[in-house]
């Protein structure tokens, strides 16, 4: 789960953002109620998702997630 937060970021900073709101739906849905994520890590993993929207310009969405 590291290397995906890692390649996520790695998305976000190259401006990638579909591909990062892909890869963060993905970590997110990983990281479902019934698995051993930690809640830092969920938390991590929804402020780069809320970031990818943002750079979408998906405002509304991102401040439900980051928010």
């Amino acid at each position: 789960m590291d290397a995906m937060r890692e390649n996520l970021a790695y998305l976000i900073d190259q401006r990638l953002y579909e591909s990062a709101e892909i890869l963060g739906s993905f970590l997110i849905s990983a990281a479902g109620p019934g698995s051993e994520v930690s809640a830092i890590s969920r938390a991590e993993n929804l402020v780069l998702y809320a970031d990818a929207l943002f750079g979408r310009q998906e405002y509304r969405r991102a401040l439900v997630c980051g928010g």
